[in-house]
This record gives C-alpha cells, structure tokens and sequence, in this order.
C-alpha cells in the first residue's frame, strides 16, 4: 500500500473589497499572474481551482454576486 499523500493549502483571511484592489493582488498571487522568481512556473500547471481559471473570473463572479444580493435595504459594503 504505498499511495501518495495529497495536501491542499487554504488561507481564510477578512480582507477589505471596498474596492477590489485587495482582492484582486491576492488573486493574481493565487493564479500565478504575475512575474515572480520564487517559484517554479513548471509546476503551475498541477495547481488546481475548483471553479474558476483566472482571478479576473473570480472577480467578475463576485461582482455579479454583490449585485444580486444589493437592495434598498443592504447594501454590501
């Protein structure tokens, strides 16, 4: 019986999306969208997301799910 073990990585943090700026920089670092040297780009590709591709779908998704829930009487921040 020799399987390989398989470890995930989940970070839970409150952070601000007054404006998404925030989030969007921690997106990016999630996806690898950016130039960094601290990491091996060959093995971006075994990173897996469950439901979105990028952090621009992310952002979109959530965008959209803000609307949907903003009325007179809530209005998320």
């Amino acid at each position: 019986m020799d399987e390989q073990k398989k470890y995930g990585i989940f970070r839970i943090e409150k952070i601000k999306l007054c404006d998404g700026g925030e989030a969007m920089g921690r997106l990016k670092h999630a996806f690898r969208e950016f130039k960094n040297d601290s990491f091996d780009p060959a093995l971006t590709e075994k990173n897996l997301s469950f439901q979105y591709s990028s952090a621009k779908d992310v952002m979109k998704a959530y965008k959209e799910r803000v609307q949907s829930i903003t009325t007179e009487k809530y209005k998320p921040p």
